[in-house]
């Protein structure tokens, strides 16, 4: 893993900002790691580490680079400093937020990656709505004791570049509910019985199209109780755009009878939703000619913020 303290130019100043991934030279998605109202410390950076061990490029910006060099000794907190923390917090105004994260996004596109709008930060009952993407009308911070997903998506800026897209969740306390452990274990196991199916079809030689990978996603979620809650199809066609042309698992939006060739790309991404709270896994697969591979890490429990 390799990390380093970056400089993301603003259009208000210089922002310092602790950077950790995975060595090499391969691509990685990037992740936006926005600090709390206590501010940048040892702590932060080590959550960056934990989640670029993941295989993401973290970004972990310092806010309040506005007020200078601000640092809080947390463990000596008293009313003083108590004080003191939420006028840097509330210095912080949605417009200066999102003006840092459009720079943020900026830093990423310099690095080589590009895509087609901001990726979607969803806490609980956010995070329950799968149609869900922050706005300056529609948004809140994230608290203590809450799921958090995220879901962002990315190609290089090459000529055919095909887009990646997943999505993780995180819980932010020291242990997960077990209502939220059930329905994560339901979706990713979801999510494995499909990727199962696809591999061991395309090293049969056999034949297999859209529909049949929705069914045996979706079976395993309704056995698991979850069914009803499971409300969009399990993946999406990826191509030069994010949900592109070709065959998508899908026999709950629509029948997708189209087979899965040599050549094609799709997520695979089961979810369960409610008004409280939300969680979804993600991932890429594509078809060989003799098999069928993950593009990426597959997420097997909550990473714990």
């Amino acid at each position: 893993m390799i990390e380093s303290d970056v400089i993301v130019t603003t259009k208000h100043g210089r922002m310092p900002t602790f950077m950790a991934g995975p060595d090499g030279p391969e691509q990685h998605p990037g992740i936006i790691f926005y600090m709390d109202a206590p501010g940048i410390r040892e702590e932060l950076r080590n959550m960056a580490r934990r989640i670029a061990k993941h295989g993401y490029v973290c970004l972990l910006p310092d806010m309040y680079y506005r007020l200078g060099t601000v640092r809080f000794d947390i463990p000596r907190r008293d009313d003083g400093m108590s004080g003191v923390i939420r006028a840097s917090m509330n210095s912080l105004t949605i417009p200066y937020i999102n003006d840092d994260t459009a720079a943020m996004l900026a830093w990423f596109d310099e690095e080589g990656l590009i895509a087609d709008s901001p990726p979607v930060v969803g806490a609980q009952e956010n995070a329950g709505d799968p149609h869900y993407g922050p706005t300056e009308a529609k948004h809140r911070a994230i608290g203590d004791g809450e799921v958090l997903l995220l879901d962002l998506w990315g190609k290089l800026r090459d000529p055919g570049a095909v887009y990646a897209d997943i999505t993780w969740v995180g819980f932010t306390a020291a242990a997960v509910p077990d209502r939220y452990v059930q329905a994560f274990n339901a979706a990713r196991d979801g999510r494995d019985a499909a990727v199962a199916l696809v591999k061991d079809a395309v090293a049969a030689g056999r034949e297999l199209r859209g529909f049949e990978v929705d069914r045996a996603c979706r079976a395993v979620l309704d056995r698991a109780g979850f069914g009803a809650q499971f409300i969009h199809r399990t993946g999406h066609s990826l191509g030069t755009e994010v949900h592109g042309n070709g065959v998508h698992m899908d026999d709950f939006e629509t029948h997708d009878e189209r087979r899965l060739i040599p050549g094609t790309g799709f997520t695979i991404e089961p979810g369960v939703y409610s008004k409280a709270f939300g969680v979804r896994t993600e991932i890429n697969m594509f078809v060989g000619e003799r098999d069928a591979t993950v593009s990426g890490p597959l997420q097997n429990e909550f990473i714990l913020l």
